[in-house]
């Protein structure tokens, strides 16, 4: 059975964890990623983690292609009328239904790395909480679990990296988990990593069975992982 397959039937674990914060939580939260979301941010994050969408508050603010005639529309209302346009594939929310996939057709400097890194910072914090995410998963307690971001280059796919590596460093959740960190990738010792082989602080071989790749679309060794989390920029 392929990892996604076992990641669809993960709901249906006998196996107890701590439970996560919504992504929502975790990055604004202090003890999180301690960052303020943008109204547009919130949307995309809630639509694909199946979070309820604001039908109250007025602090979406879009306007025409000149900058001009803003309309305040609440976050429900923003996707309600991407939807309209043509712009969304669904028009509204169904809580706690998590999309699978995200596709977003954004343009540059338009936050597309700052969301991936935080999703991919997110993720990671979701795995470790669960203790041992290779039994949760039911899988060989020794095979690493992956998130990997695959860009364009080399020099494009350093840029998540350093958004994402700032977040594991500024967010002190990690600090106990965070083993070796290069410039293609970051690993992480589950608590059961710790409990099995000591803690990679007192000794630089323990294993850590949670890695973040960062890498080209040309490069070697994409396929085959079990990557749980894909992002394609």
């Amino acid at each position: 059975m392929s990892l996604q397959a076992i990641a669809l039937e993960a709901g249906r674990s006998d196996k107890a964890t701590r439970a996560a914060v919504d992504i929502i939580e975790f990055i604004e939260s202090s003890w999180g990623l301690n960052i303020s979301l943008f109204p547009v941010q919130r949307v995309i994050l809630k639509a694909h983690y199946g979070l309820a969408l604001d039908d109250t508050v007025h602090d979406v603010v879009v306007t025409d292609w000149r900058r001009e005639n803003p309309q305040k529309l609440t976050e429900a209302g923003y996707l309600r009328k991407l939807y309209a346009e043509g712009r969304s594939n669904i028009k509204e929310v169904e809580p706690g239904r998590q999309r699978r996939e995200l596709v977003l057709s954004i343009g540059r400097r338009s936050g597309k790395t700052f969301l991936c890194a935080c999703v991919v910072a997110y993720e990671v914090y979701k795995l470790i909480l669960k203790d041992n995410p290779q039994s949760y998963y039911g899988i060989p307690k020794t095979n690493v679990i992956q998130l990997i971001s695959v860009a364009t280059d080399k020099d494009q796919a350093g840029l998540l990296y350093n958004e994402a590596s700032g977040h594991f460093s500024n967010c002190a959740f990690y600090k106990p988990y965070t083993a070796n960190n290069t410039m293609s990738y970051a690993k992480f010792q589950s608590p059961e990593d710790i409990k099995r082989f000591g803690r990679y602080v007192d000794d630089p071989t323990a294993k850590a069975t949670i890695k973040v790749s960062f890498k080209s679309c040309v490069a070697k060794g994409l396929r085959g992982a079990g990557n749980i989390v894909i992002i394609l920029d």
